[in-house]
C-alpha cells in the first residue's frame, strides 16, 4: 500500500514538473500598436497580442504585422534568432507616405457617371470640363471635342519604400459622354503604382487632389 502511495506521488511530482516547464507566452507589440498579426499565415488577432513560440514543436516561424497606411512588418523566429527580449517581441511598422497623400473615390479605376444640369448646354459642361481639368493636370493628352472623350497626361509622385527602395503612384483623368439626353458625362481617375521590375499595377487610391477635382467637377456641372 505504501508502495503504491510512494509511486503515484513521483507521478504527480512529475507531472508538476511538467507543467512548469511549459513555454511561456510571448507578447507581441506593434508600433504602432493595432495592427493585425499572423504567425505562419495563422491570424493571432489585434496587436499587442500573445503568443506561445514553442520550438521544440516547430524550429521557426513567421510573424507578420499589417496595418492600413503602414508597411508590412516580416520576421523570422528561430531558437537562436535574436526577436524576443524579456518575453516581448516587438515589430515597427514604417509608415506609407503614399496612403497620407490619397484617398478613396468612386472613380478610382472605374467610370462614374454624371449627369449635367438640365438648362446647361453640351459646349457649356464641355468646356467646365476642359477647364477643371487643366486646372488640376499641366496639359491634355488627347482631346476630342466631337465624341466628348479627354484625357490628360499623368500626374507622378516618387514615395520610399522601406525594403524595395523608391516606387511610384501615378493618375491621369479619362472623360467621354456617356448619354446625350440627358446629358451624362462618365469619368474616371486611373491610378497605378509601378514595380520593382517596371511594370505599372493598379493602385485603389488617388492623389487627394484629384478627389477636389471630381467633386469640383460635379458641383460645376449642377449635380451638387
Amino acid at each position: 500500500m505504501i508502495r503504491r502511495i510512494s509511486v503515484a506521488l513521483c507521478g504527480l511530482c512529475i507531472a508538476l514538473a511538467g507543467v512548469g516547464c511549459a513555454t511561456p507566452p510571448t507578447a507581441i507589440t506593434t508600433n504602432p500598436s493595432g495592427a493585425f498579426v499572423a504567425v505562419n499565415g495563422v491570424g493571432a488577432g489585434a496587436s499587442p497580442v500573445n503568443y506561445t513560440f514553442d520550438f521544440n514543436k516547430q524550429p521557426v516561424y513567421e510573424v507578420k504585422a499589417t496595418k492600413t497606411g503602414y508597411f508590412d512588418s516580416d520576421i523570422t523566429l528561430r531558437p537562436d534568432s535574436a526577436g524576443i527580449s524579456n518575453g516581448v517581441l516587438t515589430m515597427a511598422l514604417p509608415r506609407d507616405e503614399a496612403y497620407e497623400q490619397t484617398t478613396t473615390t468612386e472613380a478610382t479605376n472605374r467610370w462614374l457617371k454624371v449627369e449635367v444640369a438640365g438648362k446647361m448646354t453640351q459646349a457649356d459642361a464641355w468646356q467646365k470640363i476642359v477647364d477643371s481639368v487643366t486646372g488640376r493636370y499641366s496639359s491634355i493628352e488627347q482631346m476630342d471635342n466631337a465624341s466628348g472623350y479627354l484625357r490628360s497626361v499623368a500626374i507622378a509622385r516618387a514615395f520610399k519604400h522601406p525594403v524595395n527602395g523608391e516606387y511610384t503612384i501615378r493618375t491621369q483623368f479619362l472623360g467621354a459622354v456617356s448619354s446625350r439626353d440627358p446629358l451624362v458625362y462618365k469619368m474616371e481617375i486611373l491610378a497605378q503604382q509601378s514595380t520593382a521590375n517596371g511594370n505599372w499595377v493598379p493602385y485603389d487610391r488617388v492623389f487627394k487632389e484629384d478627389a477636389q477635382l471630381l467633386e469640383e467637377m460635379q458641383a460645376r456641372l449642377g449635380t451638387k
